[in-house]
């Protein structure tokens, strides 16, 4: 705050003078203000003003602010790309030779990036160098930590406040460790040592006052994932970025009873055992193994229930279509009912039967304002094939939603000539007492499937 205030009565000073287009103004500012505007550059161009002029020469090494991003740097368009050659050491002496340049006492940001064949043997000191200036906010991208552990320093940091690590890497925690204002965490990896799966949930509980926390990467190693916390407002647990040939994990177990914004990503597991209490949005999106679907099918529709429990404080909720084929492999099912959810988007890919899961859905969602279809209805003549064409038509009771709350409606990639669309979107016509709005995100094929639509708007 100082530094902006001195920044603001130069800049006051300055512009109360009159302007001389000959006179370079910037070069007169005092040092510690240049070097507070440089820690907004990126680190090749702060590096890149040292052949100015000689009064720029060591400015750089004032900045606040270090990003190496290795890829960057060497690109046709880096910084320094004519000044060094691309050896796998290159980046490591680059690095080395501005930190130790480095006068700053306090840093407040510091990303680094090696490319996946660099030499980032010195990853670890680099760490250790912004943790003892006090840094806030740490990334570290690689793939050299291999078996190597991390600082044992980096879980004791009490200037912490965002902190990202993506790579291979081994956590060995002490039993006092602690991370006391530590408010974003994001762990990507697909190979993350713990001493035992447990040891998740020990990072976590020595964060008190984690809000964020983001897990990417496969963890293909851990059969279970558990994770409790009082304070954590958001959690993304996005695990499809490395193919796990089907694996389904046997249990995740949250415990987050101040959950505010939930994104998951990954194969359907076993069980789930989920507490969330009041929940604004969640995003679930999964992945099943459709290779030993028959054998496990009713499981699957199982699991997907316990699933849905979880997340049935949500206002707004977001489901793929994996998930209505999940429940559409059990003979029987009943869902929990939604007493808070207002907009529900069921995004269809593959195959779904709309006949068992839309009308529970829509009776378990008593005050359902907003339903909508980015993924369409039906998508080929083979999912129009039933031997019961009155179905619609034959329910009697209609869901409380339907009467009372559901106002819009947005069906996208609709064909308009499938009689088991049409009827759909005939019935949440006909029952939705309330409906304002019905949006049609046309794909219409023939001249049949325009009249249909004509005589749709007219029913409407």
């Amino acid at each position: 705050m100082v530094e902006n205030m001195a920044a603001a009565e130069v800049a006051m000073t300055m512009a109360a003078e009159p302007i001389d287009e000959g006179v370079d103004r910037i070069s007169g500012l005092p040092d510690n203000i240049l070097g507070h505007i440089l820690s907004f550059l990126p680190t090749k161009n702060a590096v890149g003003t040292s052949v100015l002029s000689h009064r720029w020469k060591y400015l750089f090494t004032l900045i606040t602010n270090f990003d190496f991003d290795e890829r960057d740097l060497f690109s046709s368009r880096g910084g320094f790309r004519s000044q060094y050659s691309n050896g796998s050491g290159t980046f490591k002496i680059l690095v080395n030779r501005t930190l130790m340049l480095c006068k700053a006492t306090k840093i407040n940001k510091f990303r680094v990036k090696c490319a996946r064949d660099s030499d980032c043997s010195n990853v670890n000191s680099w760490i250790e160098f912004a943790l003892l200036r006090g840094v806030s906010e740490l990334s570290v991208s690689t793939h050299q930590f291999e078996s190597s552990a991390l600082p044992r320093q980096l879980f004791f940091c009490e200037t912490l406040v965002v902190l990202k690590l993506s790579g291979r890497f081994e956590i060995k925690l002490h039993e006092s460790h602690i991370l006391p204002h530590l408010k974003f965490l994001q762990l990507k990896s697909s190979s993350v040592k713990f001493a035992d799966n447990c040891s998740l949930n020990r990072l976590i509980s020595g964060c008190p006052m984690l809000e964020d926390m983001v897990l990417k990467g496969s963890w293909e190693d851990f059969s279970t994932i558990n994770i409790s916390s009082p304070t954590l407002r958001s959690l993304t647990l996005n695990f499809r970025e490395v193919f796990m040939d089907g694996k389904h994990r046997t249990n995740v177990v949250l415990d987050l009873p101040n959950l505010l914004h939930f994104k998951y990503v990954d194969y359907l597991a076993i069980h789930y055992s989920m507490n969330f209490n009041s929940l604004v949005d969640a995003r679930i999106d999964i992945s099943l193994d459709l290779e030993n679907l028959l054998e496990v099918s009713e499981v699957f529709c199982d699991s997907m229930i316990e699933l849905l429990h979880g997340v049935s404080s949500a206002e707004h909720l977001y489901l793929d279509g994996k998930c209505m084929e999940a429940l559409s492999c059990g003979d029987q099912f009943k869902l929990p009912t939604f007493n808070r959810l207002i907009c529900l988007i069921i995004d269809w890919i593959g195959y779904a039967n709309w006949r068992r899961v839309l009308p529970e859905f829509l009776h378990s969602s008593p005050v359902l304002d907003c339903l909508v279809f980015p993924g369409g209805l039906l998508h080929r003549a083979d999912d129009d094939d039933y031997d019961d064409k009155y179905f619609w038509g034959r329910l009697r009771k209609p869901p409380p939603c339907l009467s009372t709350h559901l106002k819009i409606i947005f069906i996208d990639k609709f064909h308009g000539e499938f009689d088991e669309e049409l009827k759909i979107a005939k019935y949440l016509i006909r029952k939705g007492k309330v409906l304002t709005k019905l949006m049609l995100g046309l794909r219409m094929k023939s001249e049949k499937g325009c009249k249909e639509i004509q005589k749709l708007m007219k029913e409407g």
